[in-house]
């Protein structure tokens, strides 16, 4: 079968979608706390990623991906905090949606992950919210307060409060105590 440069390069899309639409939707749907507008901005990503990638010499597909990935999640969070952030339960359903559970194959990650999900389960939602607005999605306090409309007193107030309830959790005994971080 005489193969063309573009059926090569469509196949290498399929498996370069194949092997990375998993961790775009974990990363859209961690950021947005909602799985749905996390598959419609991973579509929308996808799209910009495809033509950019047919107009461009892409030299590392991986980090332009990323990149809009990135971008997707910021320009989410330029909306106006009322229609982007609703304060969330982390529950077991609600961790499942964020995907803090990551493949089976990785039983010890998917330990730790599974306790760590389950120990912000136990959090007030105000707590949960902001631990992981500023330690998952890396978000300085100050940009956190604007997000959900507080000082950013209360901010490290809660985050005082989530880190010391965190250090107490059931789910997390045994695992070793740190002191890094901001």
């Amino acid at each position: 079968m005489n193969r063309t440069p573009r059926a090569a390069e469509d196949n290498w899309m399929q498996s370069f979608h194949r092997l990375n639409y998993p961790w775009t939707l974990h990363k859209l749907a961690f950021a947005t706390s909602d799985r749905e507008l996390a598959k419609d901005l991973a579509q929308k990503v996808w799209m910009k990623f495809l033509v950019y990638y047919r107009s461009s010499e892409v030299t590392r597909p991986e980090a332009v991906l990323h990149l809009m990935v990135t971008d997707a999640i910021v320009d989410w969070g330029r909306r106006p905090p009322k229609e982007r952030v609703k304060p969330v339960e982390v529950t077991a359903d609600t961790s499942q949606r964020m995907m803090l559970t990551p493949d089976p194959g990785d039983m010890a990650a998917a330990d730790c992950r599974r306790d760590l999900a389950s120990a912000l389960a136990a959090l007030p939602p105000q707590q949960s919210t902001v631990m992981v607005l500023r330690y998952y999605l890396d978000m300085p306090r100050a940009e956190v307060a604007h997000i959900l409309g507080v000082s950013e007193e209360t901010v490290k107030s809660r985050l005082t409060a989530a880190k010391n309830a965190l250090r107490d959790a059931p789910a997390l005994a045994g695992y070793p105590a740190t002191t890094g971080g901001k």
